[in-house]
């Protein structure tokens, strides 16, 4: 099993103005990638006349689609500004936070709830229609670097530089805390387990039946930056891990190998979208451009 490259393509072109944008996300819905910083967005077939307007200059820490991709969620210091994307305006901002918010992830069956996290050690659910917005919050063991909801939007995974911490936001409750340095977390299409990856730059499945660990990857050769479960035809889902160097393709009980991809030098990863096509890699350079590639599935036996 392996990703072939069957499709590159410049979406920001390289300058001297800007530093390398630190964060990025790809709309499939509107065809094009809001890029930051500064906040911009481009359009994914050149075509920048169709691209939505974003009224929104300051600084971004973070930011996430809603659900259903009309809106985007901005981080900006120890704030949530909402904006809409078909009108191009500012919907509202979110307060509650007393440090930067680092970690934002939209309830699947709401456009108008939210989760966020900040390195003030807390995590809040938003929903924008209350006043307060403010619906339900925790705290953490340290700064929030990550938080994500299960697909039916009960179980919430919080990651911090030391551990895994999951809420059933349903019941208002704590299931579990692991031990683990947690940067990145995705729930498996099925919803019996989490894939996190950390500090420690391993893979983990953590079994959301019984709570347990079971079963992790080698150590990468650095930092992993993004993770995503993909669903294949006639197997179970698989999952894909990009480092700035390379990609890997992995099995969950047990976790093994099935292909690793070179994604070239000089390059970060910014962020990982997939379809049911393939895995698409938005990356940055020294220079600032911005690239998007496109690795199709193809089964070949070997590593690619």
């Amino acid at each position: 099993m392996s990703l072939q490259i069957n499709l590159s393509s410049d979406i920001v072109e390289p300058s001297n103005l800007f530093a390398p944008p630190t964060h990025a996300v790809l709309s499939a819905r509107s065809r094009c990638v809001y890029v930051a910083n500064p906040l911009t967005a481009h359009s994914l077939l050149g075509i920048d006349c169709e691209v939505p307007s974003v009224s929104f200059n300051g600084h971004v820490d973070c930011l996430r689609l809603s659900s259903d991709e009309r809106n985007i969620a901005i981080g900006s210091n120890d704030l949530i500004k909402l904006i809409d994307l078909t009108r191009g305006r500012e919907i509202r901002n979110l307060s509650g936070h007393s440090l930067a918010v680092r970690a934002i992830a939209p309830r699947w069956s709401s456009v108008y709830s939210w989760v966020s996290g900040s390195l003030d050690s807390s995590w809040i659910i938003w929903d924008s229609r209350s006043h307060p917005a403010n619906i339900l919050q925790g705290r953490t063991t340290g700064p929030v670097r990550c938080v994500e909801l299960s697909p039916d939007d009960v179980i919430l995974g919080v990651g911090t530089d030391s551990t895994l911490q999951l809420f059933d936001i349903r019941q208002r409750c704590s299931l579990k805390q692991f031990s683990s340095s947690t940067h990145g977390a995705v729930f498996h299409p099925s919803q019996r387990m989490v894939a996190t990856y950390g500090a420690d730059r391993v893979i983990r499945y953590w079994c959301l039946d019984e709570f347990v660990s079971i079963a992790m990857s080698d150590v990468f050769p650095s930092e992993i930056r993004c993770a995503r479960f993909m669903t294949c035809e006639g197997i179970d889902p698989l999952l894909v891990a990009s480092t700035d160097e390379l990609m890997k393709t992995l099995t969950s009980e047990p976790c093994e190998t099935l292909a690793v991809n070179g994604i070239g030098e000089s390059k970060k990863v910014l962020n990982m979208h997939v379809t049911a096509d393939g895995v698409g890699l938005l990356c940055t350079s020294p220079n600032a451009g911005v690239s998007y590639n496109v690795y199709s599935m193809e089964v070949c036996g070997q590593y690619g």
